[in-house]
């Protein structure tokens, strides 16, 4: 790949003024593997999704849901296009609701980044929440104590 050969990633040559130095940096390495899972049609992506062993592997994990797509894959066309699929699910979801006899079901929102920020508001919400929770379960209590 790149004419790079896996090898010099771990050699370490000596410069001309006895500096000792690796021939390629881990950072680079790190770069052109992470490129090889994103390119399409990729023979490592081909060789993954067809490896029976990959496939037996994937099968005994735990089900999760989706991961969210990664900030640095999520450009301003890709947000647009999600927002386009939104709107047609949305649209579709409406249609169906028309018909006589069924009911509107909300569609599932596209995956998009998840950010620090995402997750702050998010904790910030569910302890808002929770701190209203126990307000009502205090309220109660009073409530039953005083009507005894």
């Amino acid at each position: 790949m790149y004419g790079l050969d896996i090898v010099d990633f771990f050699r370490i040559d000596t410069r001309d003024d006895g500096v000792r130095a690796r021939r390629h940096s881990w950072r680079r390495l790190g770069s052109l593997l992470s490129s090889l899972r994103q390119s399409d049609g990729s023979a490592l992506i081909h060789e993954q999704v067809n490896d029976p062993d990959h496939a037996a592997w994937v099968l005994s994990q735990p089900e999760q849901p989706p991961a969210p797509p990664p900030v640095y894959d999520f450009t301003p066309d890709h947000g647009k296009l999600v927002e386009i699929v939104d709107a047609l699910y949305e649209l579709r979801a409406v249609v169906v609701a028309s018909i006589p006899g069924n009911k509107y079901k909300a569609p599932p929102r596209s995956r998009r980044p998840v950010t620090a920020i995402h997750r702050l508001r998010a904790a910030a919400s569910k302890a808002r929440h929770l701190s209203l929770v126990d307000e009502v379960k205090a309220a109660q209590e009073r409530w039953v104590a005083a009507h005894k």
